[in-house]
């Protein structure tokens, strides 16, 4: 009889310590995936705001300087030969006007983008959480060790076997 307790102990202790290990290993892995996804989002949002700014400063000195010396030539503008000039020119100001536009209209959209995926992955978190929180038992610590104690109204029950091997039933 008491091989047979002492053999219930060692089972006991390595259930504890392989759930210890289970949950060890599931916090270690969400909290790796999480913080990688998070470098990802923050290294994207840098990369996208960098790349659509320094083309909107690019669009907008490039505007500038056709400003300026349109300006200068008004007077000129105005004579037969120069017609063509002032189209074309007229016709840079339009595209570097619609491009700066699209680029702001890009911007919003990896933003509105960006914030939708981080409102999905808080949410798939969320879901994780409750997950977990849903499982019939609970992992205790106490001075003299961790233990695993079922949520109520669940029971553990000895003396039953799952695949040939000593097992507790939950009820």
């Amino acid at each position: 009889m008491e091989s047979n307790g002492t053999s219930l102990q060692s089972l006991a202790e390595r259930i504890r310590a392989k759930t210890e290990q289970d949950a060890l290993e599931i916090e270690s892995l969400t909290r790796q995936q999480f913080e990688s996804l998070s470098r990802s989002l923050s290294a994207s949002s840098k990369t996208a705001l960098s790349t659509t700014e320094n083309a909107i400063h690019s669009s907008i000195a490039e505007l500038e300087r056709n400003i300026t010396s349109r300006f200068l030539s008004l007077g000129d503008m105005f004579n037969r030969k120069y017609l063509l000039s002032i189209v074309l020119s007229g016709g840079i100001v339009l595209a570097s006007v619609c491009i700066c536009g699209g680029l702001i209209a890009l911007s919003r959209q990896q933003i509105t983008d960006l914030r939708r995926e981080v409102a999905e992955l808080s949410a798939r978190r969320t879901e994780l959480e409750n997950t977990i929180a849903d499982w019939p038992m609970t992992v205790r610590n106490a001075p003299n060790g961790r233990f695993i104690v079922p949520k109520p109204p669940h029971t553990l029950k000895d003396k039953w076997t799952f695949d040939g091997q000593s097992a507790w039933k939950l009820e």
